[in-house]
């Protein structure tokens, strides 16, 4: 449970230059330096990724609308998962090809989550409101049905990337709150290029804000009487 309100949990969740600071961890295995297209400026790896990924009939895309997203990305150098140390955490994999190194494929939709799926597990991220400053993320961990917990995964190896960045995040999300509730609070502009995902999020949600707000009945006219 975070007591932040849940725009804020996916403000954060959708930007990732606070990374490499914030999840020491996290960027041990995650490319923190891509953009949020994940392009790799004049780094060559997710070219030759690609190339290979072509080879193994695995697309890569970025495919991308309005309100999703989908790309598949090379992982840091000598990583083949996003876990503490980069190796895989299920003996069992979900997606044998290239030997288990296939990178991560990363699925954001609005208004909620985004999922990473390597070649052993997959991460699942879902961010729910309950109230005006309290949100519940909620995190699923899906392995190959065939494997077994205590024999081809340890559970808490395969759970503490992500338990740990999510507690990173939470400290986040809600000193961002205090620092919203203050009154000396004013919105600053996004960087287009850091938070082009943040940009893209709140944009959707203002147009379908919006939208309800056009869409609904309108509400009925009282009447009022003079009581003697």
């Amino acid at each position: 449970m975070e007591k932040a309100n849940w725009k804020l949990a996916m403000e954060n969740a959708r930007e990732c230059y606070h990374c490499p600071t914030a999840h020491p961890e996290l960027a041990q295995s995650f490319p923190v330096g891509v953009t949020a297209h994940f392009e790799f400026g004049e780094d060559q790896r997710q070219e030759l990724f690609a190339a290979r990924m072509a080879s193994l009939d695995l697309p890569i895309g970025p495919v991308e609308g309005e309100w999703w997203q989908a790309v598949r990305f090379t992982l840091n150098e000598g990583c083949r998962s996003m876990t503490m140390d980069g190796q895989p955490a299920v003996k069992v994999p979900m997606c044998p090809r290239g030997e288990g190194d296939i990178g991560s494929l990363r699925w954001s939709i609005e208004p909620h989550g985004f999922v990473h799926a390597a070649a052993d597990h997959l991460f699942m991220f879902s961010a729910v409101p309950v109230g005006p400053r309290e949100t519940h993320v909620v995190s699923k961990w899906l392995v190959h049905k065939d494997a077994v917990e205590g024999v081809d995964y340890d559970i808490e190896n395969l759970t503490a990337l992500w338990a740990r960045t999510n507690l990173q995040d939470r400290d986040l999300v809600e000193n961002n709150q205090m620092g919203v509730d203050s009154p000396a609070f004013r919105p600053g502009p996004f960087s287009p290029e850091g938070e082009a995902l943040a940009i893209r999020f709140l944009d959707w949600y203002c147009r379908t804000a919006q939208a309800w707000l056009d869409e609904r009945p309108a509400a009925p006219e009282r009447l009022l009487y003079d009581v003697d």
